[in-house]
């Protein structure tokens, strides 16, 4: 399942090594928590954030112990796992995003960035009231400089998908 490999940055490699002694450590998620719209097509992001991940290796990477102390990033071709929970009215929002934000990830297992969406139900109305979702990226595959691109193409991506244009892509 992987394509290939290739030997860390040397800022990888101090962000992977802290993360092997920590063994486990919020200290460098970047995550971003968006309401959405009432009317935002929430099939149209889950298309925009696939592609996103398809066009960065660094997003769908895993990281394992090469032959010496070094790191080694090994890139798949799964798509990303996108997580969806329906919340009922009463329940802690806040909670639920802050246990997500400071769960840990494991880069030699799982991709340096998760995805999930909150939808929550109000009354006895069966529509979603709200949608709220989080997108964490752990910083050894993003960085602040990064975070624009990712937006940029999120909208890119979700505004072709909105007109159907499946032709649309990125240089």
């Amino acid at each position: 399942t992987s394509g290939n490999s290739s030997v860390l940055s040397f800022a990888q490699e101090r962000l992977w090594f802290i993360e092997q002694y920590e063994e486990g450590t919020n200290a460098y998620h970047i995550p971003t928590v968006l309401e959405l719209a009432a009317d935002t097509d929430i099939g149209g992001i889950k298309y925009a954030l696939q592609q996103i991940v398809s066009r960065h290796e660094v997003l769908r990477s895993t990281i394992v112990q090469g032959d010496s102390e070094h790191g080694i990033q090994i890139v798949h071709e799964e798509p990303l796992d996108i997580e969806e929970v329906e919340l009922r009215e009463g329940a802690d929002l806040e909670m639920h995003l802050k246990a997500d934000i400071n769960r840990s990830f494991d880069l030699s297992s799982s991709y340096p960035i998760r995805v999930k969406f909150y939808r929550m139900r109000c009354g006895v109305s069966e529509s979603v009231d709200r949608t709220v979702l989080l997108l964490n990226v752990h910083h050894i595959a993003s960085d602040g400089w990064s975070g624009g691109i990712f937006q940029k193409e999120l909208i890119g991506y979700y505004e072709a998908y909105v007109r159907e244009d499946m032709e649309f892509s990125l240089p």
